[in-house]
């Protein structure tokens, strides 16, 4: 079974991304393929490094990219979300697993899918 997964909230309003990043583990672990994250709206700001994190609290920016670099799977953020968002150049230099994405490559991966999953 291949899946797309779509996160649309921000690191910080819930612990939605952290419920998202491990069901995304999972599904890797139980051998199903994960076609692709597509970050958009809040979500992109996951693709920010944390200045500071709390101890004991999870960095999501370095367990996304950990897990898109141990799986091969495709970290997009939506490229509009990502212009109204961040500044330009914001995660140029950082080397970041995250890339930008259009809504024609947001359709074409979700067409090759068999379920779309949101957070």
């Amino acid at each position: 079974m291949k899946i797309l997964l779509i996160v649309n909230t921000s690191p910080w309003a819930s612990t939605r991304g952290q419920c998202a990043l491990r069901f995304a583990g999972a599904a890797v672990r139980a051998g199903l393929t994960l076609a692709a994250v597509y970050f958009r709206d809040d979500g992109v700001y996951t693709a920010l490094p944390s200045a500071a994190t709390d101890a004991g609290s999870l960095d999501l920016c370095e367990a996304w990219q950990a897990l898109g670099e141990d799986s091969g799977i495709d970290l997009m953020l939506c490229s509009a979300a990502l212009a109204r968002r961040l500044p330009e150049g914001a995660l140029t230099g950082m080397g970041s697993r995250f890339r930008p994405a259009g809504l024609v490559e947001l359709v074409t991966v979700m067409q090759a899918c068999d379920r779309v999953v949101t957070f």
